[in-house]
């Protein structure tokens, strides 16, 4: 049975995954175009699908915000141009935009995007952006970041796009790469990037160029990294050389954490103090990084998990997962539990050189994110944040090291 690509509009039937699903299983496409894509896949209605549980994963999502922010830099060329940040999510990269001095408008029609405004202070307009809806000036950097594989009509997207950037700006997309989607590659990785209840299709390198093309951009340059695909499009070559500061990333999360903008003190340690935890470990900031220690365990306390007590922390989520390993209440058992765990234990080995209080720390991180592991392997493949995939191999390869 042939069914229409959303990518090139051609008939296509070659299967080129099945996936496991209740009460059948989900067919992938592949269209000569080198797209993939799930038949007669819809949009839902993100207004309601991202809502307060999303809300929470996100501000808990283990992966850094810099990922997301890195390809925003590009050139060095775009680097006066206002942003018009599309379907942001959270918001977070704005808020940093506008942090470095930038003018900068998001737009997200979902309920998770309206909650970051009411809770952490974030001004994102939630309805879909148009050219008559965009306010900042002209020239513009039109940023879409894992949006398009959400999106009914891909080629009308980036038409939209290239009409908000107008004649002299700049498009941005960031997206899963298809051809990421094969034998060898890691399993859970491209379990992330399938994700057939949020994405409709993947799109290759050539398929996203050519789209562009159709879209009407003059020029376009993509590239991928590993399961990501980008694309830069404009009215003309510019050079591609990231200048992205780190240290102007970690500036930000310390200023945000600080920012009585956010209403809610707690909400503000698990979006930003956990982050800048992060950092501050990952960079040898050992000091600065027990202070914030002491910052999540209050805000862990609030929900009733007792850090200095990793064990039962554990089990507390595993009672929350119950026997049919559902996902505890992203509100009340935050996401990134397992690499707080984790990080204290590589803070307890670096900086206070006490191998026996890291023990535990490290023991209960491989635990937890085990557990996260059946919750998203119950059912279709889901995406779930690819750094809680990998504590496991972070916390063995430290046992191992360090003869744990």
């Amino acid at each position: 049975m042939k069914s229409r690509c959303p990518v090139c509009a051609r008939s296509a039937s070659r299967i080129a995954l099945r996936i496991r699903d209740e009460p059948s299983p989900k067919l992938m496409i592949s269209c000569a175009c080198g797209s993939l894509f799930y038949p007669g896949a819809r949009a839902p209605d993100y207004e309601v699908a991202e809502g307060r549980a999303s809300f929470f994963m996100r501000i808990d999502q283990a992966e850094s915000i810099s990922a997301s922010l890195q390809p925003l830099f590009v050139s060095p060329s775009l680097a006066s141009y206002t942003v018009v940040d599309i379907g942001c999510g959270l918001g977070f990269t704005s808020d940093f935009v506008r942090f470095t001095g930038r003018e900068c408008e998001a737009f997200d029609p979902s309920s998770a995007a309206h909650m970051s405004t009411e809770i952490l202070g974030i001004q994102i307009h939630q309805e879909i952006a148009t050219p008559e809806r965009v306010t900042v000036g002209h020239p513009r950097l039109v940023f879409a970041s894992e949006v398009i594989e959400h999106v009914d009509h891909p080629k009308e997207f980036l038409a939209s796009l290239r009409s908000i950037a107008g004649d002299k700006g700049y498009v941005v997309v960031t997206t899963p790469n298809a051809d990421y989607v094969r034998p060898e590659s890691p399993t859970e990785t491209v379990m992330a990037i399938l994700a057939p209840s949020q994405h409709l299709f993947l799109l290759s390198k050539r398929s996203l160029k050519k789209l562009a093309a159709e879209a009407g951009f003059p020029w376009v340059h993509t590239w991928t990294e590993d399961y990501r695909l980008f694309m830069v499009a404009g009215p003309s070559s510019i050079s591609i050389e990231g200048c992205f500061s780190q240290s102007t990333y970690v500036a930000y999360l310390a200023n945000r954490l600080e920012n009585p903008q956010c209403i809610e003190p707690e909400i503000r340690v698990r979006a930003f103090g956990y982050r800048l935890f992060k950092e501050y470990v990952n960079s040898g900031r050992y000091e600065d990084a027990d202070g914030l220690f002491s910052d999540l365990t209050a805000t862990y306390a609030a929900l009733g998990l007792d850090l200095s007590k990793p064990g039962e922390v554990v089990a507390r989520y595993q009672m929350a997962a119950g026997p049919d390993k559902s996902l505890p209440s992203p509100e009340a058992f935050p996401y990134n539990t397992a690499l707080i765990l984790f990080l204290k234990g590589i803070l307890d080995i670096a900086h206070h050189h006490d191998r026996n209080a890291a023990r535990p720390y490290l023991y209960a991180s491989i635990e937890l994110a085990d557990l996260y592991r059946e919750v998203f392997s119950v059912g279709i493949f889901q995406a779930y944040d690819l750094e809680l995939q990998a504590v496991k191999s972070w916390a063995l390869t430290a046992i191992e090291q360090h003869e744990l």
